[in-house]
């Protein structure tokens, strides 16, 4: 990678880090932290896409997690696990979609994006036996994930045109 596209891409991944410790600094209601923050950092993660493409997006999205566990973020560690295949489906699912209309750009990886979260998820609980008290978490976290990733898309893009490369 050029040195410029390391330093954009440090600087995404600083932003991104920020934008998770602003739960901490901000006390809102949970649903509303959930949707502002991951909204934020779902536009962050196009955006990576935007400027260093699959690389820089993929790197983000192993650092989101890690900073967000080391945050306090997840009820246990080993949801990491549901949060990085879900960010990976999403930018896989963007790259395939990214010549599309609009509707298809923004809808398609945000719904396989809650899909992944879902289905990741279940097996997740289901394998480390968190009993069947998680399963309306479970749903509720893969819904907002259709949230916030349209939202998130909507965002990296304007953010991206704004900017520009």
């Amino acid at each position: 990678m050029k040195t410029s596209l390391i330093t954009k891409l440090s600087l995404i991944i600083a932003v991104s880090a920020v934008i998770q410790s602003l739960r901490l600094v901000f006390p809102l209601p949970p649903i509303i932290s959930i949707f502002v923050i991951g909204a934020m950092l779902n536009a962050c993660i196009i955006y990576s896409f935007k400027i260093a493409f699959l690389k820089g997006a993929c790197l983000l999205s192993l650092f989101l997690p890690v900073i967000a566990l080391l945050q306090g973020a997840f009820i246990a560690y080993v949801l990491i696990i549901p949060a990085l295949l879900t960010n990976i489906a999403y930018i896989y699912t963007y790259k395939i979609v990214l010549k599309a209309s609009m509707w298809k750009r923004i809808s398609l990886p945000s719904v396989i994006r809650a899909m992944t979260m879902y289905l990741s998820s279940a097996v997740v609980l289901h394998f480390f036996h968190f009993g069947e008290q998680f399963i309306w978490l479970q749903f509720l976290i893969a819904a907002i994930q259709i949230l916030t990733g349209s939202c998130g898309i909507y965002l990296g893009e304007k953010l991206d045109t704004k900017i520009g490369q």
